[in-house]
């Protein structure tokens, strides 16, 4: 099947929409100057720190690392935290190409176009408002996950659909985590996944 045999489409935001390592680089320097700033650590070192540890073992309880490894005030915790959640980036976020055709050609298609995220919300919201959308942010939705269930779990993909009136029939998802799948399945909506980058899980 088409896009166009569907009504709508609905996506997943990072490394569906977009390189989500995108967001998470530039944080990673901002928080290096907060750092330098605040400790005297250089800011080099710390986004490199940041980058390394990212592309080698993902993002779990990389601030704690970061926090260890340069010896610093705990304390600098809340500030990172706040920083990945509303940092104004110094460059905007580009979607990947191929997916932006595609929405492209769903939108001058009639189709409905959302985002159903997981992730904190005023987190994924600053990631959304960086997007350089070329336009289709006026005619996409958003659902952030974690204010009703979120994936694997249906609960936000169910009101999406109630919410639009429009049948799982109706609707493709686009993924590239296994909780996307499920997350479809377990509604009833058709799935397909995107590899457009090798993502560290």
């Amino acid at each position: 099947m088409t896009d166009k045999s569907y009504k709508a489409l609905v996506l997943d935001l990072d490394n569906t929409i977009y390189p989500e390592k995108d967001y998470l680089f530039q944080v990673y320097y901002l928080i290096g100057e907060f750092i330098e700033f605040q400790e005297g650590v250089p800011h080099d070192q710390v986004t490199k720190f940041l980058v390394d540890e990212f592309m080698a073992k993902g993002r779990d309880h990389i601030f704690d690392k970061m926090i260890a490894h340069f010896n610093l005030p705990e304390t600098n915790l809340e500030n990172c935290f706040r920083l990945l959640r509303t940092a104004k980036l110094p460059l905007p976020l580009l979607i990947f190409e191929d997916m932006l055709l595609r929405l492209q050609e769903a939108s001058e298609a009639g189709l409905r176009l959302f985002v159903l995220t997981n992730g904190n919300p005023e987190q994924q919201l600053n990631k959304i408002k960086h997007l350089e959308w070329h336009g289709l942010d006026q005619h996409i939705k958003c659902y952030f996950c974690n204010e009703i269930a979120p994936k694997p779990a249906p609960d936000a993909m169910l009101k999406l659909l109630a919410d639009h009136q429009l049948l799982p029939s109706e609707v493709l998802f686009l993924g590239d985590a296994n909780i996307d799948e499920a997350c479809a399945i377990a509604a009833g909506v058709d799935f397909e996944r995107v590899n457009f980058v090798d993502v560290i899980r």
